[in-house]
Parts: structure tokens; C-alpha cells; sequence
């Protein structure tokens, strides 16, 4: 309790009594409430608030889960040229693919295919699940938009294992799993797009090659029928 020191009336003032507080007493008693009481309160209210909000208002969420595999199987990698050396695309799991892949599945334009697809932005922003856990609003930007797509899927790289886990979550199994799919779905499509992209420039590479190495045969070819002229 805070001490208080009482100062007899003055004399030239009767009737009036006046007093004054000793705040720099108060330190040592109440130092320890606003630490560690205040702290023991608080991680309790937050311990509270936790429960009531996963036992009592937090909405029913399914985890749908892929694990991802890029092998080329084609000739082309098992015999790697320099090309394929260069760009790193030699056979077997490749982990710059796996990483290539992974940017992709989490990129804006991914986002854009598959609210179009499942409409993403109906689901997340329904107003029959908690405040908490949904979009506010179907109309948020498109960054913010990604940022909450972010929220709900992770594709990450096991180093261990060499493969590209996919997870997504949505308030329904249904579109959880919808969503799995239609990630792997275009993934493959992508994957797919992009080894077709790097064989062009594979055989157009051979291809100038070739040209240069017939180049220079000619070249030499005729330098000497030159030289057996001369003679």
C-alpha cells in the first residue's frame, strides 16, 4: 500500500491540511507485479483465448498432401551433351527442376489458374467460416489475395529425399484435394512445356554446331586441293 505522509496544518493557514506522497517508496512493491505477474497473466489470457478459439469458433480445415517427382527418362539425359551439362539437365532427379517447378506452383499466375478453375476466392472469403481463418473480402487485391494463397499452400523441397512435397488446405476435403490435383496437374503440364523448350535449344545448338564443324571441314578441304595445285 502506498504510504502516505501526513503534514500537520500550517499556521498561517488553519483548517487546511495538506499531504504528500513517497512515489519513490512504491519501486519495490510494485516491480514485481508489473513483471513477472503481468507476464503470468497475460500468456494465461492468451492461453484462454487460444482454447475458446480452437475448441469453440475456429472452422473445420483438411490438409491434402503430394509428394513430387521430376526423372528424365529420355535418351537425350542419360548421354548428356554439354548443353545438358551446362544447363544442369542431366538424367535422373534434378534438383534445380524441382525448385523451377516449386516457383511456379506458387507463383501469381498459378494463383490466377486455379481461382478461375475452383474459384478460390468464393471459397476462401465464404462467410459461413470464422473471421479469423478466411478472406475478408472475395474483392482483395491481387496481392493480397496471393499473400493468403501463400497461407494455405506450401510447396517445399526435401533435401533428404530428393522429392517436392505439396501441401494445400481448404475449408472443405473436397477442394483441398481439387486443388492438389490441378497443382500436379499443371506442374506436369509446365515440367512438360519447359523440356521441350530446353531440347529445342538442345538441337539447335546441335544444329550450329554441326553447321560450324562443316564450316570448317570445307575450309580445310579446300586449303588443300589449294595446296595441291600449287605443287
Amino acid at each position: 500500500m502506498m504510504p502516505l505522509h501526513f503534514m500537520p496544518p500550517e499556521q498561517n493557514q488553519p483548517g487546511i491540511a495538506t499531504f504528500s506522497t513517497d512515489l519513490t517508496s512504491t519501486g519495490g512493491v510494485f516491480k514485481p507485479f508489473r513483471g513477472k505477474g503481468f507476464t503470468f497473466w497475460s500468456a494465461l489470457l492468451l492461453c484462454l483465448l487460444a482454447i475458446i478459439y480452437w475448441g469453440l469458433i475456429a472452422s473445420d480445415r483438411y490438409v491434402s498432401e503430394a509428394h513430387v517427382i521430376i526423372q528424365q527418362m529420355d535418351m537425350a539425359s542419360a548421354q548428356p551433351t554439354g548443353l545438358s551439362t551446362l544447363l544442369g539437365t542431366s538424367g535422373g532427379t534434378n534438383r534445380g527442376d524441382q525448385l523451377l517447378l516449386r516457383d511456379h506452383l506458387l507463383s501469381v499466375d498459378m494463383l490466377e489458374k486455379l481461382d478461375a478453375e475452383l474459384d478460390l476466392r468464393g471459397h476462401y472469403s465464404d462467410r459461413s467460416h470464422d473471421l479469423i481463418s478466411r478472406m475478408w473480402s472475395p474483392d482483395m487485391s491481387r496481392e493480397w489475395f496471393h499473400r493468403y494463397y501463400l497461407s494455405r499452400v506450401t510447396v517445399e523441397f526435401d533435401e533428404y529425399a530428393g522429392v517436392l512435397v505439396i501441401r494445400t488446405e481448404a475449408f472443405s476435403p473436397e477442394k483441398a484435394r481439387a486443388m492438389t490435383s490441378k497443382l500436379m496437374e499443371e506442374g506436369e503440364r509446365y515440367m512438360n512445356m519447359v523440356a521441350r523448350r530446353l531440347a529445342q535449344e538442345q538441337v539447335s545448338f546441335l544444329e550450329t554446331q554441326v553447321g560450324q564443324i562443316s564450316e570448317r571441314v570445307m575450309q580445310a578441304r579446300q586449303a588443300v586441293l589449294a595446296y595441291q595445285n600449287e605443287r
